[in-house]
């Protein structure tokens, strides 16, 4: 158990935060409630503070399980106006009746795929299944009733492969609220359709399989050395990039930032790219700084999730895709220091938070319990089966014979 916390019983919690920062418009609360009730399911974007200025005041208040059901439907949790799915949506889905000797080994990433639990059987006998297949079993198809199809599509893209909106998808990301445009393979930008996909539980081991160590691997905030380090790959698109970023401090003559690739597999074998790389952290050192930078990679940042449980405390930019973590919904300066996207004011933020050592101390507890609530906590794990129970539940009755119509549909089989 996390030393900042016991145990709760409520199915919500609030936290009062004051603490130098500007205002927000509205709550996360009444974010939520203006998310369910507007027909387009926007959830307006937060403020961005740089500069903090003002003492106030800060309420958070974690979403209820119907919140989260809706947040994690989105467009989908009611049948979509525009464009409303038909029988068109066949020749756009994948189906394939595998069975023993079906001539089909794996199914494509980043495409979409009706599977039941015939499919997925067969993918989980193979020699090396999709990561991705156990979670969409366990999660979603052995919570449905006898023969329930589902749309999934495994990857990291975040449209999941359709670019029309048309498809009630599960995938593991979506683009964040006001972000109009995408990368994705084969295509230099995608424009971000009004109905983006439906947000599951999957590729759980890697982006939450690391939340069991940090217990054996923190120490107090106290103890901590005032550092920012980040260690990864060389993943992300365009500008974006995250070898980009660390050109920016591989040289920086600070030495409170620690900041490089730890590997560079696609990177090739150019000296001056050689100059990015640094020997691999174990979360064991990395948990001895106070500050670790959290960056996206093809989606959402893997990491994320035991930094924010962590004793220390996170730097970021504001997320441009969400996952399972609902990550646009942690507030700045309350559950993280913000960035700029291209973090050239990283000394800045990094001076700041030296100079206000007891805040970032609450904030790394207010990001743990962020954490705790979501997927820790006794009450947390009951209310992530609730969630996931009722998501299958609606989807089923929303769209459940459609899909059955699409599986059973010859045009929609692929050789």
């Amino acid at each position: 158990q996390n030393p900042h916390h016991g145990e709760r019983n409520d199915t919500s919690s609030t936290i009062v935060l004051c603490m130098t920062t500007t205002p927000l418009a509205t709550t996360v609360k009444e974010r939520f409630q203006q998310q369910s009730h507007n027909s387009s399911n926007h959830i307006p974007s937060l403020q961005l503070f740089h500069q903090p200025i003002d003492a106030q005041s800060l309420t958070f208040t974690f979403p209820t399980v119907e919140e989260r059901v809706k947040y994690y439907m989105g467009s989908w949790y009611d049948i979509p106006k525009h464009p409303t799915p038909n029988r068109s949506i066949c020749q756009r889905l994948h189906y394939h009746p595998l069975k023993k000797n079906s001539t089909l080994k794996f199914v494509e990433i980043d495409r979409p795929f009706i599977f039941n639990e015939t499919n997925l059987e067969y993918i989980l006998s193979q020699p090396n299944p999709l990561r991705y297949a156990s979670n969409a079993m366990e999660n979603y198809i052995r919570r449905g009733p006898p023969g329930v199809r589902v749309a999934f599509a495994f990857g990291d893209s975040t449209l999941g492969g359709d670019r029309t909106g048309m498809l009630p998808l599960i995938i593991k990301s979506r683009p964040v609220e006001g972000v109009t445009e995408v990368y994705l393979a084969g295509f230099d930008r995608t424009p971000v359709p009004e109905n983006k996909p439906i947000l599951g539980f999957l590729n759980v081991k890697r982006h939450y399989g690391k939340l069991s160590e940090v217990a054996d691997n923190d120490r107090p905030f106290e103890e901590k050395k005032n550092t920012v380090v980040w260690r990864g790959t060389s993943t992300g698109h365009g500008p974006l990039k995250r070898h980009n970023f660390v050109k920016l401090y591989i040289d920086f003559p600070r030495n409170d930032i620690d900041i490089a690739l730890s590997n560079n597999l696609s990177l090739g074998d150019d000296p001056f790219v050689q100059r990015l790389v640094r020997q691999k952290m174990k979360m064991s050192i990395l948990l001895e700084h106070k500050y670790l930078l959290s960056l996206e990679g093809n989606d959402v940042a893997s990491g994320l999730k035991w930094m924010l449980l962590s004793n220390s405390v996170v730097f970021m930019p504001p997320p441009k895709a969400v996952s399972w973590a609902m990550e646009d919904l942690l507030v700045p300066f309350y559950h993280y220091i913000p960035l700029k996207r291209d973090l050239t004011d990283l000394p800045t933020m990094l001076q700041w938070a030296r100079e206000n050592d007891a805040a970032c101390q609450r904030i790394a507890q207010q990001s743990t319990q962020y954490i705790m609530d979501l997927v820790v906590s006794p009450q947390a794990q009951l209310n992530h089966e609730l969630i996931l129970n009722k998501t299958v539940a609606r989807y089923h009755d929303l769209y459940g014979d459609l899909l059955q119509e699409c599986s059973e549909n010859d045009s929609s089989q692929t050789k």
